[in-house]
């Protein structure tokens, strides 16, 4: 949808419009944009644009917002600073873990739990509820 190489001058709302209203029955993860460190005048405006999207999600219960630039630091990029080095990709991905831990953790719909062949348990998951369509 967008990252730090795109321009923030026209940055268009209407895709997060669209992605509020079409996945109103799915859980989403949206991330912050990145901060850039070979270009910090741009992380002004990606500060602003990051900002209008948390306010546009905000109370939206399908959507979980991450901030991405939470905590991290020029040490976590590359020497160039556009992109995370692998220390910036780790804490991205354990970001990216605790939102999607979360939104399973509250799960509404059971988990079904399949009956194999010889009726062995193929679900690893043990607070799940047995299904009769097998």
């Amino acid at each position: 949808m967008g990252g730090s190489n795109d321009n923030y001058s026209r940055f268009d709302f209407s895709l997060v419009d669209r992605l509020i209203t079409e996945t109103e029955h799915t859980n989403v993860v949206l991330a912050s944009i990145p901060y850039r460190y070979d270009n910090r005048k741009l992380n002004y405006k990606i500060r602003e644009v990051n900002e209008s999207l948390l306010k546009l999600v905000r109370g939206m219960h399908h959507i979980t917002y991450i901030d991405i630039n939470e905590n991290m630091t020029r040490t976590e990029y590359t020497r160039h600073g556009l992109h995370c080095n692998t220390r910036g990709k780790d804490m991205v991905a354990k970001k990216l873990k605790v939102a999607v831990d979360d939104i399973t953790n509250q799960r509404t719909v059971p988990i079904l739990r399949l009956k194999g062949p010889r009726d062995e348990d193929l679900t690893t998951s043990s607070a799940v509820e047995e299904s009769s369509f097998l």
